[in-house]
């Protein structure tokens, strides 16, 4: 990234009240640059440009992090329907003492985020046993026993409709932990469709 986006990105965690390590800036500025190499044979995103990167994946990424409490703490996670790893590969960034499982049923998005880690996150000291990256349906995962009803936090950004992702995410959510349905600011009709659910 060029420098100027780097500094963007700096003030901008300030913003959101996250420390900016020097190391955490290099992981992201690498994020970004092996997601556009390998977007260029691997269909994983349409945002390319930096600044976009910047706001579109990793900002939004991290902005749930208000709604978090005990942050500090080892907190176990599921991102259903992670994609090239969004939200919650930027979060891990952050946090690196979560325990994080990261689950697509699309095979390539995950080969990514297992080059990603193997090629850069392991050089910054990021644990192998704190990341599960699992190629399955939520629906299919939901009734195993090793995964249901066994997260401290379920996140999920820009999957389904909001009805259909409570029936698939809510499985997976410890008694007292949380779920968080990332979704964009029109989201009334959905609110009113999942009332019952």
């Amino acid at each position: 990234m060029e420098e100027v986006n780097i500094s963007y990105l700096e003030k901008s965690l300030s913003k959101l009240d996250i420390e900016s390590k020097e190391s955490n800036l290099e992981i992201f500025n690498n994020l970004y640059k092996e997601l556009i190499l390998w977007n260029e044979h691997t269909n994983l995103t349409r945002i390319i440009d930096e600044r976009d990167f910047i706001d579109k994946h990793i900002l939004d990424s991290l902005s749930c992090i208000k709604s978090i409490e005990k942050k500090e703490k080892e907190l176990k996670i599921i991102d259903i329907g992670t994609g090239a790893g969004f939200p919650l590969l930027p979060l891990w960034i952050i946090f690196p003492h979560w325990k994080i499982t990261l689950v697509d049923s699309v095979k390539k998005k995950l080969n990514f985020i297992e080059s990603f880690y193997d090629k850069y996150m392991k050089s910054y000291g990021y644990k192998e046993n704190n990341i599960s990256i699992i190629h399955s349906r939520a629906e299919d995962l939901a009734i195993d026993f090793v995964y249901r009803e066994n997260y401290d936090l379920v996140i999920s950004r820009a999957v389904a409709y909001l009805p259909t992702l409570i029936e698939l995410c809510m499985p997976f959510v410890k008694v007292n932990g949380i779920f968080i349905a990332m979704k964009s600011f029109e989201i009334e009709e959905e609110l009113k469709d999942s009332k019952k659910i």
